[in-house]
């Protein structure tokens, strides 16, 4: 009966063993995935990496000293030095361990992230305050400028809760505004091209408007794998963005963003839209993106108005729990639902 017991055992250990093999497999796709896709961010998947290097380069410290241990004379005293090292080893192990397993979760690594948030915004909030209105000027002449800031009342007209008499500020580039900007913020960019390398605090929430007719943002390798990345309430109005080659031009993690005489050129991915947030997107055009025009993942509830995307390798790409309403929208390419 034990001989027979015994492959019986050896059968559900391998098959135990299995399984989890395959649970690790699809965690670490799902990983790669969400890398991939800009879900999780560039510098938290830049410090997996470095984890994975740290803990490989562990490992075989501590396979080496357990090879000199195995080979030395077993009547002797065990080495007090290595047993202390080994210990060492396998603290820093579990260190790195613990790390990996708070990035990779993603409930742990958004308390990691709100925890420096608020860090953020404490030492923010001790600097002084400036207009909420910055207006960016890049290069135009006298007459240009003078053209574009005759419009500059009724914008401030159009938009809620603004009084007409508020002070502005202006800034020569789009990065020095940004800086400058806190939370509600509003970014007002004349014509011409701006670089963007950062949104900083206005990413939790503000605007950025055009006054013009050719107000474009560009991406750059140093800004990320995302263009724009935003966490809270947010309007892009009048624009157009050019994201960098592999770039996804706006990833939308939480809150209501609004979208209004867009326009998405280029990239990898055009809009992402993820978890519990309210998408309205309305007169935005995504044009020549190498991957998805726009993804909505599950929980997004998104309402697409006369919206065109063209030359992208899939236009739409929804997840089973996301809610769309289109209208008079025209998507010339290949649409997805996924289940």
């Amino acid at each position: 009966m034990k001989n027979f017991s015994r492959p019986l055992a050896s059968l559900g250990s391998r098959r135990r063993n299995i399984c989890s093999l395959v649970s690790l497999i699809a965690a670490r796709f799902k990983l790669y995935q969400d890398i991939e896709n800009g879900i999780i961010p560039a510098a938290v998947a830049s410090e997996l990496r470095s984890l994975v290097k740290k803990a490989l380069l562990v490992r075989q410290e501590i396979e080496r000293v357990e090879a000199v241990a195995e080979g030395e004379d077993p009547d002797s005293d065990v080495d007090q030095r290595d047993v202390v090292q080994l210990i060492k080893l396998h603290q820093q192990m579990e260190k790195l361990r613990s790390r990996y397993d708070s990035l990779q979760d993603p409930v742990l690594r958004m308390l990691s992230r709100d925890q420096q948030d608020i860090e953020w915004f404490e030492c923010q909030e001790k600097k002084k305050k400036g207009s909420p209105i910055k207006i960016v000027v890049d290069s135009l002449t006298c007459t240009e400028l003078a053209l574009e800031m005759a419009k500059l009342p009724n914008l401030i007209k159009s938009l809620k809760k603004v009084p007409e008499d508020i002070s502005c500020q202006s800034f020569p580039t789009l990065q020095l505004a940004l800086d400058e900007s806190m939370k509600g913020d509003i970014i007002v960019l004349l014509n011409g091209t701006h670089l963007l390398q950062h949104l900083g605090l206005i990413s939790y929430g503000g605007m950025i408007v055009g006054l013009g007719d050719n107000v474009v943002i560009e991406g750059s390798e140093g800004t990320g794998d995302v263009l724009i990345d935003t966490n809270g309430d947010f309007v892009l109005q009048n624009l157009t963005i050019r994201p960098s080659e592999g770039q996804v031009g706006i990833t939308h993690h939480k809150g209501n963003i609004k979208l209004s005489y867009f326009c998405v050129k280029g990239g990898k991915d055009g809009v992402l839209g993820i978890g519990s947030t309210e998408s309205d997107i309305e007169r935005t055009v995504v044009h020549d993106c190498s991957g998805t025009g726009m993804i909505f993942r599950e929980g997004t509830h998104v309402s697409l108005s006369g919206c065109t995307i063209t030359k992208c390798d899939v236009g739409l790409q929804f997840e089973e729990q996301a809610k769309v309403s289109l209208v008079m929208s025209g998507f010339v390419c290949v649409l997805y639902l996924l289940p």
